[in-house]
């Protein structure tokens, strides 16, 4: 019994390294390409996701594996810019992480939690508004939430809430999030990343400006230019700038 459950053992670490090997792969393939251009690199993804291991979820023999799997085609989709399907293999990935997993792995837990998220809002609008409202309790779920988690929910929650409410044009609701996002940000501000904080005052500076607020549009467009560095998110830098002159 010994003897056979070494073996067993054996075979499904075997097993995980043989999907990790495939993950890093098409982990690596996303950030040199990002997103596909040419028909060499269509062909490229498409030898790798026809791997005989990626052909049934069955031939992974671990929950551990069984993510790899859908991790892998997470991003096949993502590259592919299929945001459905893209949304249906995070489905499978949360579906299969336990409570055991959320205290072991918090983090890891909170980016595929966030992904989802953000797709959901396409591919199940109906159903945004109460998974945000869940994601924002996450912290609760954790035994003892380090600071920095709280932070990231934080950071996560508050980006994804206030482009959804942009997007869809609800400016009143807007200018009530910019008051409890500026909380958030004076209550975490030490563990805020610089990207979040030139992307969420840009977010700021355009709700103002749309709504003729061109004091408070240019006080967050001019901390962007005067207290941020440009190379953060060089692409808002620029917008800042933009909003600015419009401003003046």
């Amino acid at each position: 019994d010994l003897f056979n459950e070494v073996a067993k053992v054996a075979k499904e670490i075997e097993n995980y390294n043989d999907y990790n090997r495939l993950y890093y792969q098409i982990m690596l393939f996303r950030k040199q390409k990002n997103k596909l251009r040419t028909s060499e690199e269509q062909i490229k993804l498409e030898t790798l996701i026809t791997h005989p291991l990626l052909a049934n979820i069955d031939l992974a023999l671990t929950n551990m594996a069984k993510i790899r799997f859908h991790e892998i085609y997470s991003n096949y989709y993502y590259l592919l810019e299929d945001r459905n399907n893209e949304y249906l293999s995070n489905l499978q990935i949360i579906g299969l992480l336990d409570a055991d997993y959320i205290q072991e792995n918090p983090f890891d837990y909170l980016a595929h939690y966030s992904r989802s998220l953000s797709l959901q809002q396409y591919a199940e609008p109906q159903k945004f508004e109460a998974s945000l409202a869940h994601f924002k309790t996450l912290p609760n779920l954790i035994s003892s939430p380090s600071n920095e988690f709280c932070a990231k929910v934080f950071a996560i929650a508050s980006s994804i809430e206030m482009n959804y409410t942009i997007k869809n044009k609800n400016f009143d609701l807007a200018l009530s999030l910019i008051e409890t996002q500026k909380k958030g940000i004076e209550q975490y501000n030490e563990k805020l990343s610089e990207t979040f904080k030139i992307t969420t005052y840009y977010q700021f500076s355009y709700v103002y400006l749309v709504q003729d607020d061109l004091n408070n549009a240019l006080k967050y467009a001019n901390k962007i230019i005067n207290e941020l560095h440009e190379q953060s998110r060089s692409d808002v830098y620029l917008y800042a700038r933009i909003i600015q002159i419009i401003i003046h």
